[in-house]
């Protein structure tokens, strides 16, 4: 199943498995979801790890 921002509201429990298919190994991590909206003041409006957009 796929969870969307909205699905998580209503459904928090989630999971990830990560196969390592060299060793013949899983990683798999689960628990409870949410969101945590940034108020906008908090918000950067650029980083210096990444390049500007040129906008044409």
């Amino acid at each position: 199943m796929f969870n969307t921002l909205g699905n998580l509201l209503h459904d928090p429990p989630a999971a990830v498995v990560a196969p390592d298919f060299e060793n013949r190994r899983i990683v798999q991590l689960s628990g409870i979801a949410g969101t945590n909206p940034i108020p906008a003041e908090k918000t950067l409006d650029y980083s210096l790890f990444n390049p500007p957009v040129n906008a044409r």
